[in-house]
């Protein structure tokens, strides 16, 4: 812990004096020297800090300038110890504050205005490498989207009845042994019966679930018993075969949902069969029947235009059967004429909303769901600094600091960035 201090130290230390001393970087020099309305600056900014210090506004913090010097002060409050050293921190911080400005491209452009009307003139360049780096994030994230409306059965297995009767965390089929074979089997059984039942029954989904579900409550795990099976139609579900076996069955309104709303395997079929839906001209939910099903993982899965395409969805809470009532199409953004419908943003608009010109509110919609938080990562201080880190990386030597540098680049990634992945940097 002592060395990674010191090669912190160390990779503080340099990074900075390169963001002193490189042009690149700090904007405030003048002939390979500091700029003397920036020297004034930082001038003004140390004797206004001293004078917060001596008149005590610092006193409720604990440094009380009647019991300390102002070198205690800086050592506490800045980790400096010098006025000079001071000065240097405020100018380094002004540079990084100007330098992320220039590192989002979006940001060059100029507005000029005559009477009342305002024109810009936007520089930054579609082949920028930051731009492409945004908009494949966003072509990605739109690539995930999918919305469908449904209720679903949940065969469910618990340690115990108190685990069950206090609402306990059910047992993961995913985990080795929390299963048994006969157990998963009976699950995909009973799903596979409770889709028929669903389909050749009348009434509403709420009716025909309300009602099995309280049947198969009441039942015992015993055959022979009036309550032990379930009879519609022509047809029976033996419901002690199930009990037996430990399983419990719940059914829910899942409403609409969105990619992200649901576990991953569940939000991975609904996904999938969405996708087929999409691609199928005309009435998409009444096209997808029986006889044309869509196979994912040799599975498959078929609709009718009310009715159940999906069946035994494993997921850590047990086995799904999945009923889609609708599925929403993705909705376009205005079709303008001679170009495409598209969804995500366009760096024209993306530009004219930065710049405070009035776009739509689905544009702005898409800007948000689809730009915003990339952006915000991209011109944030974590994601620079991994870039500083990096270019430092390259002119350094010593390999100790090097993994020093990866492994706090990795914890960047891991603890720090939401949106940004290493992928930008290859």
């Amino acid at each position: 812990m002592k060395k990674d201090a010191q090669y912190k130290n160390t990779v503080e230390i340099l990074t900075n004096k390169r963001l002193v001393a490189d042009a690149k970087y700090n904007s405030f020099l003048e002939n390979g020297a500091l700029k003397e309305s920036k020297v004034k600056e930082l001038e003004d900014s140390l004797t206004e800090e001293k004078k917060n210090f001596e008149d005590g506004s610092y006193k409720s913090y604990g440094y009380d300038p009647e019991l300390l010097t102002w070198k205690t002060f800086l050592e506490g409050t800045y980790g400096v110890s010098s006025d000079e050293e001071y000065k240097n921190i405020v100018l380094v911080d002004a540079i990084i504050a100007d330098y992320k400005t220039k590192v989002n491209p979006l940001e060059q452009y100029t507005k000029e205005t005559t009477g009342e009307e305002t024109t810009y003139n936007f520089s930054a360049d579609t082949t920028h490498p930051y731009w492409t780096l945004i908009n494949n994030a966003m072509a990605e994230k739109s690539a995930q989207y999918f919305s469908v409306t449904g209720v679903h059965v949940l065969v469910s297995l618990y340690d115990d009845v108190y685990s069950y009767v206090s609402g306990a965390t059910q047992l993961d089929p995913t985990e080795e042994g929390k299963w048994t074979a006969a157990q998963v089997a009976g699950a995909k059984e009973l799903l596979t019966k409770v889709s028929e039942y669903l389909k050749e029954e009348k009434g509403t989904y709420a009716e025909k679930l309300d009602k099995l579900v309280a049947a198969y409550k009441s039942a015992p795990a015993v055959n022979g018993n009036a309550l032990s099976t379930f009879t519609y139609g022509t047809k029976t579900i033996d419901l002690y075969t199930y009990k037996a076996l430990g399983l419990t069955i719940i059914w829910q309104n899942l409403g609409t949902f969105a990619n992200g709303s649901m576990v991953e395997d569940f939000n991975t079929v609904s996904k999938n069969v969405w996708d087929y839906t999409q691609a199928v001209e005309g009435n998409a939910l009444a096209a997808l029947t029986a006889d044309s099903p869509v196979t994912v993982e040799e599975v498959d899965y078929s609709l009718n235009k009310n009715d159940v395409f999906a069946s035994g969805i494993e997921t850590k809470f047990g086995y799904h059967l999945f009923v889609e009532t609708a599925a929403t199409a993705r909705t376009n953004l205005e079709t303008e004429e001679g170009k495409p419908a598209r969804y995500i943003p366009t760096l024209d608009e993306i530009q004219k909303s930065v710049s405070g010109q009035t776009v739509s509110t689905s544009v702005k919609t898409a800007i948000s769901t689809y730009y915003s938080n990339y952006q915000k990562e991209l011109s944030g201080d974590n994601f620079l600094a991994v870039l500083l880190n990096n270019e430092l990386k390259a002119l350094l030597t010593d390999a100790n600091i090097k993994t020093y540098i990866d492994n706090y680049n990795d914890y960047i990634f891991e603890n720090s960035l939401t949106y940004v992945t290493k992928d930008f940097l290859n």
